[in-house]
């Protein structure tokens, strides 16, 4: 991923495989942190912190199959004897393997937000593969507030272009802070880059922040 000039995001890597059967093992090893790994545009394994991954059987179409990797960085050590270590180099180090053999021939892209602007929102594919989402909004007067999370999956935000940073269902927050800062009076955009394919059709500013624990509660009554 660092080879890619962006080791802080997402990094895709796509390459063809080629087989005589119907189905097929498959295995990732050394992918750093998280990857999703997509047959013909078929979720098939998530894997996350996995030297190597469990084997996993794909069916195949036809004689050849298109393979996605979509892996995460979820953060960096930052003390101590780790700090240099190469388990902190992010992407896709050893790759995925078909049967005994190694993978070759991979196209690289590492995910630029700058480019967001950029989208073609009329041409997105929001079936189950990871989707940017885009909302407007007008601020009569611009305030901190929070962004309820609690309907999505797992992602970043961006609030008029800025980065406020992941969110994760896991919890424990489901929400992530604006700053009136990053807020204009009029206009206002959020994109939502969404991995898991969960999403809502609008979005919730609160006053408080959002937790796991009340989430949970509030589904039990």
């Amino acid at each position: 991923m660092e080879a890619l000039g962006d080791g802080y995001g997402y990094a895709l890597y796509r390459t063809t495989l080629k087989s005589d059967n119907d189905t097929e093992a498959l295995r990732l090893v050394e992918a750093r942190d998280r990857a999703h790994i997509y047959h013909d545009q078929q979720l098939v394994q998530t894997t996350c912190y996995d030297e190597v991954s469990d084997k996993f059987d794909v069916m195949y179409q036809s004689e050849t199959a298109q393979v996605d990797i979509l892996v995460e960085n979820l953060g960096l050590v930052n003390y101590g004897y780790k700090l240099l270590a190469p388990t902190q180099r992010k992407g896709l180090n050893q790759g995925l393997m078909q049967d005994l053999h190694f993978i070759q021939d991979y196209q690289q892209y590492a995910l630029d937000f700058e480019k967001v602007p950029n989208i073609d929102w009329n041409k997105r594919d929001i079936t189950g593969t990871p989707t940017f989402h885009r909302f407007e909004f007008t601020v009569e007067e611009p305030k901190d507030t929070y962004i309820d999370l609690s309907a999505f999956g797992k992602g970043v935000v961006l609030v008029n272009g800025v980065n406020i940073g992941h969110y994760w269902q896991v919890g424990p927050t489901l929400s992530l802070y604006i700053s009136q800062a990053w807020l204009h009076e009029g206009p206002n955009e959020i994109i939502i880059f969404e991995t898991e394919g969960q999403y809502a059709e609008t979005i919730t500013l609160r006053e408080k922040p959002v937790f796991k624990e009340m989430e949970d509660a509030a589904s039990e009554e």
